[in-house]
C-alpha cells in the first residue's frame, strides 16, 4: 500500500447501505469538483461499532492539515469531531486525526469495531454513474 493521505470520518450512519450511498454521493462531490480523484483512492474501509466510520486511504499525500479537515468535513464527519480535530491541530497536538477503533464504555466493557473493504464495491458505484 502506498497510502500518503488517511481520511477518517465519523458519520455517525446505522445501517451499512445507507453508510455507503451517502459515502459515495460525499466522494462523488470531491470528485467533481477536482479535489480528489477515483484513481488515486486505494483503499476504503468501512468501520462498524454502534455505528460507522470510514477510513479512505489516498495515494496523494495531502500536506495541508486544513484541507484534510475540510475534506473530513464534506465527507460527512460528525461535527463535534471535525471541530475537535481542528482545536487539536490549531493546539500543536501530534496526533490531531483520532478516530477510535474500540468504543469503551464506563462499565469496563468495550466492542472492537469490525471492518470491512468497500473499496471495488464504491469505485464500480462510482465508476458506473459517470
Amino acid at each position: 500500500m502506498v497510502c500518503k493521505t488517511l481520511f477518517k470520518v465519523d458519520l455517525d450512519i446505522k445501517t451499512k447501505n445507507k453508510a455507503l450511498d451517502f459515502l459515495i454521493l460525499r466522494i462523488k462531490y470531491l470528485i467533481s469538483f477536482g479535489i480528489l480523484k477515483l484513481k488515486d483512492i486505494e483503499k476504503i474501509e468501512l468501520i462498524k461499532k454502534n455505528s460507522y466510520s470510514v477510513k479512505i486511504y489516498y495515494k496523494k499525500e495531502i500536506i495541508n492539515d486544513d484541507l484534510i479537515i475540510l475534506i473530513q468535513s464534506v465527507l460527512g464527519d460528525d461535527f463535534k469531531r471535525t471541530m475537535i480535530c481542528l482545536r487539536d491541530l490549531y493546539l500543536g497536538i501530534e496526533n490531531w486525526n483520532r478516530l477510535f477503533d474500540i468504543k469503551r464504555y464506563p462499565n469496563g466493557k468495550y466492542k472492537i469495531a469490525k471492518k470491512l473493504d468497500v473499496t471495488k464495491e464504491i469505485k464500480e458505484k462510482l465508476k458506473n454513474e459517470k
